[in-house]
């Protein structure tokens, strides 16, 4: 029986311990290179999660962490129960579409210039580590 191609394009990360940033932020770095570079194209397919953290050999969450910040930003479109794909519209074309003379101030926004709550300015004045314990169970540590 023949072998089922692999879903994905291939992605090779280059992730170590001993890197100048944590695993996610590698993985995250490394993937939105790919994207604006163009060796993952727009609406390109990505591997599970589970996939590139067994290929790579780190932890789910990991890879979990670096798709979530892509998510947020606007590189990556999750579509639930088909996977994840590169965005059509990256964050960069937004914004310079906003930035192109004769465009309509405000109308297309990049999401990162999305006004945060009170709760979430509040929290963004206090700068990391203001609410961080570290307990059993943390993610990452």
């Amino acid at each position: 029986m023949p072998r089922r191609a692999a879903a994905g394009p291939l992605i090779s990360l280059d992730l170590g311990a001993d890197g100048p940033a944590p695993l996610h932020r590698q993985a995250y770095d490394q993937l939105r290179a790919m994207i604006l570079a163009g060796r993952l194209a727009p609406g390109a397919r990505l591997p599970s999660t589970r996939t590139l953290a067994r290929e790579h050999g780190v932890a789910r969450n990991t890879v979990t962490a670096a798709f979530d910040q892509l998510l947020v930003e606007g590189y990556l479109d999750g579509r639930h129960g088909s996977g994840t794909y590169v965005s059509a519209e990256l964050p960069e074309a937004l914004a310079e579409a906003q930035a192109a003379p004769g465009a309509r101030p405000g109308a297309t926004r990049p999401p990162t210039a999305a006004r945060l709550s009170a709760r979430g300015a509040a929290l963004a004045a206090a700068g990391p580590g203001a609410y961080a314990r570290h307990r059993a169970f943390t993610p990452g540590l």
